[in-house]
């Protein structure tokens, strides 16, 4: 089974698929592997060419804040951007999920699976939530950005009430311990549907 895994910016869902692997399930990272389409000299090219030559630094390498600085101030950059690395990603995922196919299921990771519609591919969905105000504390530990910076790029993403109706799991990461035992639990059903092959009828292969 395909099974998605999101939540919002500090959500702790990075953290939560580390919950999940160390129970031996294998995870899909789509975010980390967008990313690495960064250093690759055709997306540079191409970077180049379609977002600005100002996102890369003194030694040819795509500086990702100056990246998000232009993106997240011009919509149709984001789309655009998206429109060309989405599909390479989900290529990757194609093959890297054929290798694991023999596993009972495996975790997709992604920041904004359902916004693009991409919760449609997958079996089940787990969503990650956590207060806003917990979140945007998290991310300043994080990252050093400001209140002002992190609303700014929460913006793109759904709100949690939008997204809770579509998700199949829920996990309010608050406590860790707490979300320990709802990884654990959400784990047993998921190795439980895999064993009846207990598909729902949206899901679709790849």
């Amino acid at each position: 089974m395909k099974v998605g895994v999101t939540g919002g910016m500090g959500s702790g869902k990075t953290r939560v698929c580390q919950a999940f692997s160390a129970l031996g399930v294998p995870v899909f990272h789509a975010d980390e592997e967008a990313k690495k389409l960064y250093e690759e000299d055709e997306i540079k090219t191409w970077l180049s060419a379609h977002i600005s030559e100002k996102i890369f630094d003194h030694q040819g390498q795509v500086d990702r804040q100056k990246l998000a600085a232009i993106i997240f101030s011009d919509p149709l950059k984001i789309k655009l951007l998206e429109e060309k690395i989405h599909p390479i990603v989900a290529s990757r995922f194609g093959h890297w999920y054929q290798a694991h196919r023999s596993q009972p299921y495996v975790l997709y990771e992604a920041a904004i699976l359902f916004e693009t519609g991409r919760y449609k591919q997958l079996d089940y969905t787990i969503l990650v939530t956590a207060p806003k105000d917990v979140r945007i504390e998290r991310i300043k530990l994080r990252d050093g950005h400001s209140t002002a910076e992190i609303e700014a790029r929460m913006q793109r993403q759904w709100e949690d009430e939008k997204k809770i109706p579509l998700a199949d799991f829920i996990i309010n990461n608050i406590d860790w311990p707490d979300t320990l035992r709802e990884v654990e639990r959400i784990h047993q059903i998921l190795i439980q549907k895999a064993s009846k092959n207990d598909f729902p009828d949206f899901g679709k292969s790849l």
